[in-house]
């Protein structure tokens, strides 16, 4: 049975889930999470200078990078400013595999066979198949141009009800070698459908409402009969009543719009979605009165000047199982993490701490890192610096002190820092137990993952390996252990990048799940608890734990 007290957290995870349909959304929903418990936007650049914003001893804030990587931190209440103050790190990523609107979202062919289609791209590697026949929506980031014409704001957008779909081909039209290997080609079959292409659809006459009791026979054939004399008629007048509207709209639009001819980008956007998305943040403007110049006005599409867009599937995260043990849900890798990482770090009082507690969710995980706010970029270096040299100047002290002090202190923190990359883990299939390694076989709700390779695919060695069983056992949370059959590939995460960068102890773990890389996949709901215990026991005990350790360097 699982205990009562993990349905309020697995509860909140799925709200989380839910709402954080792409990066951004993410970020943003992280945030809120912490404004509730008194985190605060903070500047690595003071309003009068280039030096960073001063920190104080037990302050709780945040910043992001680009709207879709977010770096959230506590400052101990015990910290010394002239003092080594070290860090422990939560690393994840908020990115998961998905269909991207492509730089021109119509089609080659916009109409084909009657339908609305949009192009777009394979983000990540996902298991493709998986996406097909879910109802799917957009959301993301749009770039919305004032009135003035002389500023550009981001503005988030999420579509809440099902507009695409990708639909699978039926078994009839299939050999049975198609059948059989389920191959589906990237840029052909994952097309997604939006709409009927405008005046296809034939409308129907209307009729009176159909009586619970039958006519006789002749009354019917008669009628029948004048009806269909009838309906040609009316099909060649409706067709010719929507040709002459579609004529009339057309030369409203290009009256009303003569500037969208002359963008580049705007033409190759499917407009449908193009004043689908106006539309959408028309309604959020009524709704928010704090927008100002760059509300969008009504039928102005114009003011759109870029997005970057995703689809995603409308199915709400769930709680299943006979007695609620499993979490269903999209975006669980690396979601999940994100979640118990930002809800351990926003509870946590770091009154009584002599050291930096300090979250980090990267964008562009699934794609290598390699970007302005991937991991592999400067972003955690550049967190630890500044970071740092805002605990070590005051108001009255110059910025060339504290950067000289922060040079001499700077390689001991790193050393007496540490970092746990969190990225969901593979538990056993029960399907396919044979894929996994005999004796390194974790489970759903048995507690987190160390995941070890030799190759260096995983940052987890015997000292931080050491640290983290530790905590384990000092918080009571479970600790299970990975590795990679040697006849299977072995995938990789941030930790390596992590600590080729930074020189930081790090560490690779997770939570287990099945259906990884999914449009749908699965957790044990108590390993929620898991996780939110060891990383607040790491918040509160890792510099104790690691002064146990007597290693010559």
């Amino acid at each position: 049975m699982i205990p009562k007290h993990v349905i309020p957290l697995a509860e909140k995870a799925c709200a989380y889930l839910t709402a954080s349909t792409d990066p951004y959304h993410a970020v943003a929903h992280a945030i809120q999470i912490l404004e509730q418990q008194g985190f605060r936007k903070w500047s690595m650049s003071s309003s009068s200078s280039s030096t960073p914003a001063i920190l104080q001893p037990g302050g709780k804030y945040y910043y992001t990078v680009q709207q879709s990587t977010l770096v959230a931190f506590s400052v101990g209440g015990q910290v010394e400013r002239t003092a080594v103050t070290p860090f422990c790190v939560i690393g994840g990523h908020t990115d998961s595999p998905n269909f991207r609107l492509k730089p021109r979202s119509q089609c080659a062919t916009p109409h084909k066979n009657g339908l609305v289609q949009l192009g777009v791209e394979c983000y990540g590697g996902g298991l493709w198949h998986t996406w097909l026949d879910r109802d799917l929506s957009v959301s993301g980031q749009v770039l919305v141009r004032h009135s003035t014409g002389d500023k550009i704001s981001r503005r988030l957008v999420q579509l809440k009800q099902p507009v695409a779909r990708i639909s699978s081909l039926c078994i009839h039209l299939q050999t049975a070698t198609e059948r059989e290997a389920l191959k589906l080609n990237k840029e052909t079959h994952t097309v997604p459908m939006i709409a009927s292409a405008p005046h296809t659809v034939v409308t129907p006459p209307e009729t009176t409402t159909w009586s619970s009791s039958l006519p006789s026979a002749a009354p019917l054939l008669e009628q029948a009969l004048e009806e269909q004399i009838n309906v040609v008629e009316e099909k060649k007048e409706v067709r010719s009543q929507d040709q002459n509207k579609h004529d009339d709209d057309t030369k409203a639009t290009t009256k009303t719009n003569e500037k969208e001819e002359t963008d580049p980008w705007r033409k190759g956007q499917e407009p449908l979605l193009l004043q689908r998305i106006a539309e959408e943040l028309q309604k959020n403007d009524k709704n928010d009165d704090n927008n100002g110049d760059d509300n969008i006005h009504d039928n102005e599409v114009i003011t759109i000047a870029d997005w970057d867009l995703s689809l995603y599937d409308v199915q709400p995260a769930a709680l299943g199982g006979l007695h609620s043990e499993f979490l269903y849900s999209a975006r669980l890798d690396n979601l999940a993490t994100v979640f118990c990482a930002v809800t351990a770090l926003a509870e946590h009082d770091p009154c009584h701490d002599a050291h930096i507690n300090l979250v980090v969710a990267f964008d562009h995980e699934e794609v290598g890192s390699v970007s302005a706010q991937g991991a592999g970029s400067p972003v955690l270096e550049q967190a630890l610096q500044h970071i740092s040299q805002a605990l070590l100047q005051s108001q009255e002290e110059e910025t060339l002190s504290s950067l000289s002090l922060l040079s001499s202190l700077y390689p001991s923190m790193i050393r007496q820092s540490f970092c746990l990359s969190v990225d969901q883990a593979h538990a056993v299939h029960p399907n396919y137990a044979s894929k996994h390694e005999s004796v390194h076989g974790p489970t759903l709700n048995s507690g987190l993952v160390i995941k070890t390779n030799s190759n260096q695919r995983y940052a987890t060695s015997p000292v931080t390996g050491f640290l983290v069983r530790e905590l384990g056992r000092l918080t009571g949370v479970p600790i299970q252990e990975f590795v990679v059959r040697n006849d299977c590939p072995c995938g990789s995460t941030i930790g390596p990048t992590i600590s080729a960068r930074t020189g930081l102890r790090t560490i690779d773990l997770g939570m287990p799940q099945l259906s990884m890389h999914s449009c749908r996949e699965v957790m044990g709901t108590v390993d929620l608890i898991h996780a939110v215990n060891l990383f607040r026991g790491y918040f509160q005990h890792f510099p104790t734990v690691d002064r146990r350790l007597q290693l010559d360097e």
